[in-house]
């Protein structure tokens, strides 16, 4: 006997693959029924059914640069910062900061859409001089275990 043996992959009830280790990645989103069912050369049958959970996942980018408004005048291009996700429906816990160089947050939001315009709660400052600042991103993907948690620079260029 050389064990050879027949398979078939069915995702909700459709035929998907006969591939030893089939690729699962092209599922949507949400909750499907995979099955397993195999015969052996000698005729022995076994069937196996499971739950796969695709889960989204979320796409960041974010700028390294921003010439905000500044005293009125904005050129409509690159006037305002903020993390470009691919989805924002299922975002939890969101969590946006702006540090300055000794490390003192000077702005923060916990809206996905409001971006910094350059304002600083500095004493004394009302918008950011130019310079490098230091940015924290923070948060989870809805009913997943998924958290996110990114820093970087941004550049004020004015």
């Amino acid at each position: 006997s050389n064990n050879e043996f027949w398979m078939a992959w069915y995702v909700d009830g459709v035929f998907f693959s006969s591939e030893f280790e089939p690729d699962f990645s092209s599922l949507e989103v949400g909750t499907h029924t995979v099955s397993l069912e195999v015969e052996s050369e000698e005729g022995c049958t076994d069937v196996a059914i499971y739950e796969l959970h695709v889960e989204e996942e979320i796409q960041v980018y974010i700028p390294n640069a921003f010439s905000p408004i500044s005293g009125g005048r904005g050129d409509g291009v690159n006037d305002a910062f903020r993390p470009i996700l691919s989805s924002y429906e299922s975002v939890e816990d969101y969590e946006f900061a702006i540090f300055n160089r000794w490390g003192e947050q000077i702005w923060a939001t916990n809206d996905p859409l409001e971006p910094w315009i350059g304002p600083s709660t500095e004493s004394g400052e009302y918008f950011a001089q130019d310079g490098s600042y230091l940015w924290t991103l923070k948060f989870h993907i809805a009913g997943t275990y998924q958290f996110h948690q990114h820093e970087g620079h941004v550049l004020v260029l004015r």
